[in-house]
């Protein structure tokens, strides 16, 4: 059962006046991220919080012509991608066994546990202008709140919605297309997905080179132990929360998943909201019948991920809507001294649980009104 934690206009759980404090300048750092797209109002930007409310709608965002540059940009990574499944299944086995089984045993033998050891980043993997283009396709802007970020501690990014493809957690954490190096300088942050991706020939080695590494408990352990300034992302809602990535809502598989708050008290690493406003916005999903429903639910229970049915626009329905979005990190949750797992009660994670939900309720407000443009209904957690 889900609870609506956030109401649009009238919040229960949030001081009136509250979700309204976001700082003036903020709010121009939002707008100048769609600048580009010549539509947005600024009426009376002389003072106060002028702007914050209701002078920037969804609708004015809906014209802007899609870059043509970013569009083929989406098609060499799709390309990218289809090739390297092609080369594991048909090239690699068939057509160039030599090179494909040796490659085969290293991955198992060798490398295997490279996914679990932070990975092998290459800068210039990250910095290639394709993750710039798709990034100003949507446009994709990240935000940090507050003071940059102390680099003597360990963090843990737990970033929502997960939408379709979690677009917006790629293009911040993976790549440096939106200058991640430079609002958390000292900051070394490793994205993390299933551990499924890296049973993928070819596949692998794309996300191991954009420092993409294993979303379990033993990768963020050992990642966080690299030093000061160690950071991992995680998407917390995963595929439960990717079926429910409706353009326009935001409901969120969080209620019960407490394994990132166990892993913070016994890192002390700080636990980190961060929010993907119009991450859902970007693809169509769907009503699944209830034969698709149960064949979704076994591939969940079995491999850990399912697929949402979905669609975009372009011939294939795989090219995503051109919706802004806006992520925006939130200021860190004070870290507690780092704790035996064995002595670490279920009250202290419950406890901490709870103040990261705070935290994240918070930052949802503070900003809603600034940047979640296409919303039909409250924040919803369950």
């Amino acid at each position: 059962m889900s609870a609506s934690i956030a109401s649009d206009d009238n919040d229960a759980s949030i001081p009136h006046g509250h979700e309204s404090s976001v700082d003036p300048t903020d709010v121009r750092t939002v707008l100048s991220a769609f600048k580009e797209s010549s539509v947005l109002s600024r009426e009376n930007s002389a003072g106060g919080d002028a702007g914050v409310d209701a002078t920037v709608t969804y609708a004015s965002m809906r014209w802007k012509p899609r870059p043509s540059d970013a569009t083929w940009s989406f098609r060499v990574l799709y390309l990218v991608l289809f090739s390297s499944l092609l080369c594991s299944i048909v090239v690699g086995p068939f057509v160039l066994p030599l090179l494909f089984w040796p490659y085969v045993g290293w991955v198992l033998f060798i490398d295997r546990n490279t996914p679990e050891r932070s990975g092998r980043p290459i800068q210039w993997m990250k910095n290639l202008n394709l993750w710039k283009s798709i990034a100003s396709y949507f446009p994709v802007k990240l935000h940090r709140e507050g003071e940059e970020f102390d680099k003597a501690q360990k963090y843990i990014f737990c970033y929502h919605p997960h939408g379709v493809i979690s677009f917006g957690a790629f293009l911040s954490f993976a790549t440096n297309a939106l200058d991640f190096p430079a609002l958390f300088p000292g900051i070394n942050l490793r994205l993390l997905t299933l551990a499924f991706n890296f049973k993928l020939p070819f596949t692998r080695e794309l996300l191991l080179s954009l420092g993409i590494c294993s979303v379990s408990k033993t990768s963020i352990v050992n990642h966080l132990a690299t030093g000061p300034g160690a950071a991992v992302c995680i998407v917390t809602g995963g595929a439960a929360e990717s079926l429910q990535a409706k353009p326009g809502t935001y409901q969120l598989t969080l209620k019960h998943r407490k394994g990132f708050a166990k892993v913070a008290l016994q890192t002390g690493a700080c636990l980190v909201p961060v929010f993907g406003f119009g991450e859902n916005d970007v693809f169509d999903i769907s009503k699944a019948s209830s034969f698709v429903e149960s064949v979704q639910k076994t591939i969940k229970r079995y491999l850990s991920f399912t697929v949402p049915l979905f669609h975009g626009t372009g011939i294939t329905g795989l090219l995503p809507y051109q919706e802004p979005i806006f992520v925006v990190v939130g200021e860190p949750i004070k870290p507690r001294a780092p704790r035996d797992p064995k002595n670490i009660t279920q009250e202290e994670i419950d406890d901490l649980h709870a103040a990261y939900m705070r935290a994240l309720i918070d930052l949802y407000n503070r900003w809603k009104r600034s940047v979640s443009f296409n919303r039909v209904e409250s924040l919803r957690v369950e």
